[in-house]
């Protein structure tokens, strides 16, 4: 798929003879392969025309800042005019580009919105018709070139069309009394999920994460029940004082004198 038709080498295009009803065409491919095009983002200036067999007449305007595509894609028609200017000599020449002095070129295209993919800017498809001066972009099938006995010209088709949808698609006013939502956290699907308080908040520790105050009132507290024991609280044991390993201690005699007996006699080895 090409966007910028002057990259492609007329000399890769094959034309292949054919028939559409009474009209005589060429079909037209690159290196065997279908040619597709993708335009950039254009626009339809006017409303579209509707004919009885439901098929609709819609013309594409370019961007200023895009405006080398119809020019490239004119000439583009040219070079295949070329390889079959003795075949299409005294016919006229029905351009698929239109431009007028008072008008911006634009771009005509012919098709039935049933043949046609339609996908919003999320990429999501629809089956909503693009409106006027809505943005969109196209890929386009450069299908065949048709002759009859009077006049000649490129058969497009559109393949898949991308629209750009409004920013506020829905109900978009912001109402002051109605609550402020705030996106989903992690630790609030931590919290749906039934994982206690203490890991979500030792969580929120390690991923150093604040945790929220509590803000109690003086009611609250008055609210606030104790747990009685029902047995008597011990007394805390009391500390007795430790001897470091790097304090010396120096036993008197009477506790050598003590130890000395308390010793047994045992067999020699």
């Amino acid at each position: 798929m090409y966007t910028d038709v002057s990259q492609i080498n007329i000399d890769n295009i094959r034309l292949i003879p054919t028939r559409r009803g009474a009209n005589q065409c060429w079909l037209i491919e690159l290196d065997k392969q279908c040619l597709f095009i993708q335009t950039p983002w254009m626009y339809i200036p006017y409303s579209m025309i509707y004919d009885e067999k439901g098929s609709c007449s819609m013309d594409l305007c370019i961007y200023r800042t895009k405006e080398t595509f119809l020019h490239n894609l004119e000439s583009f028609h040219q070079k295949i005019i070329t390889k079959l200017e003795s075949k299409l000599e005294k016919r006229s020449y029905i351009k698929p580009i239109k431009s007028a002095d008072s008008y911006p070129s634009r771009l005509r295209l012919r098709l039935k919105w049933e043949d046609v993919q339609i996908f919003d800017d999320t990429r999501k498809q629809t089956t909503l018709v693009p409106k006027t001066e809505e943005p969109l972009r196209c890929i386009l099938l450069l299908n065949y070139v048709w002759m009859n006995d009077i006049m000649f010209g490129f058969k497009y088709k559109v393949h898949q069309l991308q629209k750009m949808t409004p920013c506020h698609s829905l109900f978009a006013f912001t109402d002051r009394n109605a609550p402020e939502t705030k996106p989903e956290t992690i630790y609030d699907k931590m919290r749906k999920a039934g994982i206690s308080t203490e890991a979500i908040e030792h969580k929120m520790k390690m991923d150093s994460i604040p945790q929220p105050r509590v803000n109690l009132s003086i009611g609250d507290l008055l609210n606030v029940k104790l747990k009685t024991r029902n047995s008597p609280i011990s007394p805390p044991p009391e500390n007795k004082p430790s001897l470091s390993q790097s304090q010396s201690f120096i036993p008197s005699i009477e506790t050598l004198l003590s130890a000395k007996n308390a010793l047994r006699k045992t067999h020699p080895l």
